[in-house]
């Protein structure tokens, strides 16, 4: 929440630029901000030049603010490093997902063009296509499918046993 107004402030020699940009940004400064805007609705605040100027701020030296802003650089660029491997790792695991996928269930694996034979729209294998061998082909839920499939083909779990259909002689309850 700030001014939609342009607003330029001359600063003293004694104060760093850079230090004061800092301090503006803090959760503090946000709530002196919200506590002193004025407007008539909630979504319409608005934050004057005077509530700006008037921001409590404690100034140390000018050589300890440019030490706290070479320090907050440093730990910025540490995080930007940290980001980067964090992507890096999650391109890792996306890949490694992949491979995983692509051995147990090879018409399931990530990078799969999503138009092949037998498949249904967005490239989801369609109910016959997924249906194991020896069912009637009804539809199965998508969560788990190719997971059962693969381990179906391996012998992980028995066939489920047929279904049943009620009787002729069967009716509700009333």
């Amino acid at each position: 929440m700030m001014s939609d107004k342009i607003v330029r402030f001359v600063l003293s020699e004694n104060v760093e630029r850079q230090f004061i940009n800092i301090c503006n940004g803090t959760r503090n400064s946000r709530i002196y901000y919200a506590s002193n805007a004025s407007g008539t609705s909630s979504s319409m605040k608005n934050v004057s030049r005077e509530v700006m100027s008037n921001l409590p701020i404690s100034l140390p030296p000018l050589a300890e603010q440019r030490r706290i802003v070479a320090k907050v650089d440093q730990l910025m660029g540490l995080c930007d490093v940290l980001q980067e491997r964090l992507t890096a790792q999650g391109v890792k695991q996306g890949q490694l997902l992949g491979a995983v996928m692509a051995q147990l269930a090879p018409s399931v694996a990530v990078g799969r063009p999503a138009a092949t034979a037998g498949s249904g729209r967005r490239g989801r294998p369609s109910a016959a296509a997924a249906a194991p061998e020896g069912s009637s082909g009804e539809k199965r839920g998508r969560a788990g499918h190719a997971r059962r499939r693969a381990q179906n083909r391996r012998g992980v779990f028995p066939r489920p046993a047929a279904r049943q259909t009620p009787s002729a002689s069967w009716k509700p309850c009333d």
